[in-house]
């Protein structure tokens, strides 16, 4: 069998499915996409993201920014990042599988949330913020679409492409970027701006989207949403409680000075409204000590003696290792016995197909003269066999590849490897897989002017490659800027 093939299928990502077994696309972007797979040593559910090193261009240091990140940090509101594989052509980060889908879509189906379901994820976001910012991280897109559910509608947040590493939390950033809709005031004007305020800005129109259905500020017209923003004035509908007013207008203070701190959340009336504790924060994932039992499983199937298998997992490389423990304790977690599903890799395996090159040696001896002659039919005929299924394989492969527009590996499309996607906008362009969310890698949206904000059509163009977000020299109404959709919709509830 030859590297690159499995059963007679071409292997389209050969270093990522000797370990994993591929299956749906559940999003795609211009040169990354995102895929389920399971993780054949263990049968754990996982998530891929596909990235083509050349097509991301000047975007691959963010990839590799948020590679940095995603090590440094394990908590239980925080995607889990499992595995890197990095090839001269593409990197594959194996991480966390969400089977809740994205928050954005639980506020659709619900219109708006009841107070007490929204508290609910507001702590675990604000859990998740605080510990970020307490390792030294500013999110910088917080947003509905980078919050994903878990099998227990747990809040899990993902992307950290456009996060920032100040030496200190309270040090001036200048990089303007991040999702219009939810930029802070100081951020769109274009000048410095202090990280934590900036975050804690976008976590007030979270709240908002939660509590409303739709979102604070919302314009077709960029600038003028800025203007909106840059007020701070917004509708304040009838059904809110003054407790959730109240908070609310803490979170939007357009003056980053006033705007109530993270740290003054944790214990606010509305957020301790129903619990008898403040939200707790720290991580509960304690990986300073492994887990006896785990590590021993993985020493019997790599066949290392425990104490060389403990100190080649405090390496914490990320690799083939680092997941098999990750994903070995996740099955702990859920009270399941810690096992792998393959034969300890010292192992000999004994096949039963007489004369094949399979066979050992052994039983190729023993093995009835007139069942080896025919030996050579029978491996014909399954030759013949693997080669039709595999050209089916490859036919119905070619089929979804049509389908996941913009990403191509390089042995793919060779000399287009940094061409950008058609624009979905344009009425060439064929509309996207249907069950299949777009996916970014954090930036924002700028889709043409005049498109509708209707949720619908919104959440179709929040999908797409996004651009930086560049503030405006001067706030005119009248300049003409790149319309940039709001996730949700003013007075338009969510359909």
């Amino acid at each position: 069998m030859t590297t690159g093939h499995v059963q007679g299928r071409r292997m389209r990502y050969p270093e990522l499915e000797s370990r994993y077994e591929l299956h749906e696309t559940l999003g795609t972007g211009g040169f990354a996409k995102v895929k389920a797979a399971v993780h054949k040593l263990t049968g754990e559910r996982v998530a891929v993201k596909i990235m083509n090193k050349k097509g991301l261009g000047a975007d691959l240091p963010r990839a590799f920014r948020e590679i940095g990140c995603l090590k440094k940090l394990r908590h239980q509101h925080i995607c889990q990042l499992y595995e890197v594989i990095e090839t001269p052509e593409m990197i594959y980060l194996v991480i966390e599988f969400c089977p809740g889908g994205e928050l954005f879509d639980y506020i659709v189906a619900k219109e708006r949330l009841r107070e007490k379901e929204a508290r609910s994820f507001f702590r675990q976001i604000l859990s998740a913020l605080r510990y970020v910012h307490d390792r030294g991280f500013i999110h910088r897109d917080l947003k509905p679409e980078n919050l994903l559910l878990d099998e227990n509608s747990n809040i899990k947040l993902i992307d950290f492409g456009l996060v920032a590493e100040p030496d200190d939390p309270q040090d001036l950033l200048a990089t303007c970027c991040g999702s219009p809709a939810y930029a802070a005031p100081e951020l769109i004007r274009g000048g410095p701006y202090i990280g934590t305020r900036a975050d804690v800005w976008s976590l007030g129109v979270l709240l908002y989207a939660l509590l409303n259905g739709f979102l604070p500020f919302d314009d077709d017209h960029t600038p003028y949403l800025y203007k909106l923003i840059q007020k701070g004035e917004y509708e304040t509908p009838e059904w809110l409680s003054l407790e959730s007013i109240s908070i609310i207008k803490k979170l939007l203070q357009t003056n980053p000075e006033r705007r109530i701190a993270v740290d003054d959340l944790l214990s606010n009336k509305w957020v301790m409204s129903g619990h008898q504790s403040e939200v707790e924060w720290a991580s509960r994932i304690d990986l300073s000590e492994l887990d006896t039992e785990c590590v021993k499983v993985l020493a019997d199937y790599n066949g290392y003696c425990y104490e060389a298998m403990e100190d080649d997992l405090c390496k914490w490389r990320y690799d083939e290792t680092t997941a098999a423990y990750l994903l070995l304790l996740q099955q702990k977690l859920r009270g399941k016995q810690p096992k792998i599903l393959l034969p300890p890799k010292n192992s000999v395996v004994v096949t039963t197909r007489v004369g094949s090159d399979l066979m050992s040696p052994l039983l190729t001896s023993m093995a009835p003269k007139e069942l080896s002659s025919s030996s050579t039919e029978t491996e014909r005929e399954g030759e013949r066999r693997g080669r039709r299924e595999g050209g089916e394989r490859e036919r119905e492969e070619g089929e979804e590849d049509e389908d996941e527009e913009g990403f191509h590996t390089p042995e793919e499309e060779p000399g287009k490897e940094n061409a950008r996607p058609a624009d979905p906008n344009s009425a060439a362009s064929p509309p996207p897989q249907s069950g299949t969310r777009r996916i970014s890698l954090g930036q924002p949206m700028h889709p043409p002017d005049g498109e509708m904000t209707r949720l619908a059509l919104q959440k179709h163009l929040e999908r797409l490659v996004p651009q930086r977000l560049q503030p405006p020299s001067e706030l005119n109404p009248m300049m003409t800027a790149p319309h940039v959709p709001s996730l949700l919709t003013t007075k338009t509830r969510y359909s």
